[in-house]
């Protein structure tokens, strides 16, 4: 198993979030992290508490000892690494960009992260704390 290895299974846990126009708001969580021969898989699924939910499905494929590419539904849209036991990556989409940080404590799992814009047009960040309920 791959270094990543460390961050593969399911999760379930809670996030924050903060905006530059002074909101914030909190939502739930579910990720599943799935080793794959070349990488990385990572989904993940957030229930908002205003009813909004947010979809996606990462891979993170080698390209060099610990530097992955991004990619979503099969096109390329970014870059990653695993560096000090946590997963960083970047990507551009929609006309934004995102990036994020995983690190594992055993079967715990802090996700940070901040976006260019959010659905308001205004930068954000978020901290999620999940546990692992399911080996992956």
């Amino acid at each position: 198993m791959s270094d990543v290895g460390a961050i593969a299974g399911d999760y379930e846990g809670v996030g924050q979030w903060y905006d530059s126009a002074g909101r914030s708001g909190k939502y739930q969580v579910t990720q599943a992290n799935r080793v794959l021969s070349d990488g990385l898989e990572v989904s993940f699924h957030h229930d908002f508490d205003d009813g909004t939910v947010t979809e996606a499905r990462l891979r993170l494929s080698n390209l060099a000892p610990k530097i992955y590419r991004v990619d979503i539904a099969g096109a390329a849209v970014g870059h990653g690494s695993w560096l000090d036991e946590t997963l960083h990556y970047h990507l551009e989409v929609g006309g934004k960009f995102v990036e994020a940080s995983y690190r594992s404590n055993g079967n715990e799992l802090q996700v940070s992260g901040s976006s260019t814009k959010n659905a308001e047009g205004n930068y954000i960040v978020w901290v999620e704390r999940l546990s692992r309920v399911a080996n992956g």
